[in-house]
C-alpha cells in the first residue's frame, strides 16, 4: 500500500455475518476394483484416492467434527501491477483502490457495429476471386 492509501481509500466488501467453517470429515467407502492381485486392486484405488475420483456421500460419513469458525476476513477491490489480483483481503505496498462501477464499466462495453456482408468478390493477395476454384 503506497503511502498516499489507506485501507478507506478502497472498495470494501466487509463480508459481515459470513463466516469460514472447517470441518474435519472421516468416512468409509467400500469399492469393488477389479484387478489379478490384491497388490494390483490396492495400486488402482490409491491411485482413484490420489486423483480424488471417489465420491462421498453422507450415508458414508463416520465422523464429522467442527473444527474451527472465524469471521471472514473483508476484501478490497484493489488494482495490483503486474498481476490478475482484483480483490484480497490483505493490501500491499503498490495496489491502488479500484471503483466497482469503472470495472462493471469497463465489462459493458458496446460493441461496435459490424459490417454488413456485401455480394461483390474481393479478389486474394494472388488476385484471384475467392471462392473460385483455380483447376
Amino acid at each position: 500500500m503506497s503511502a498516499a492509501h489507506t485501507p478507506e481509500d478502497f472498495w470494501c466488501n466487509p463480508r459481515d455475518g459470513e463466516f469460514y467453517v472447517t470441518v474435519r470429515v472421516e468416512a468409509t467407502l467400500r469399492e469393488t476394483v477389479k484387478a489379478t492381485t490384491a497388490a494390483e486392486a490396492r495400486a488402482k484405488i490409491e491411485a482413484m484416492v490420489e486423483a480424488e475420483e471417489m465420491e462421498v456421500y453422507g450415508a458414508d460419513i463416520d465422523e464429522a467434527r467442527v473444527q474451527d469458525v472465524r469471521a471472514e476476513q473483508p476484501m478490497y477491490l484493489i488494482y495490483r501491477p503486474g498481476t490478475t489480483v482484483n480483490g484480497t483481503s490483505r493490501i500491499q505496498p503498490g495496489d491502488e483502490p479500484r471503483d466497482p462501477k469503472d470495472d462493471y464499466e469497463r465489462r459493458t462495453y458496446t460493441r461496435p457495429p459490424v459490417a454488413k456482408a456485401t455480394t461483390a468478390v474481393e479478389p486474394n493477395s494472388v488476385g484471384t476471386p475467392q471462392g473460385v476454384d483455380q483447376k
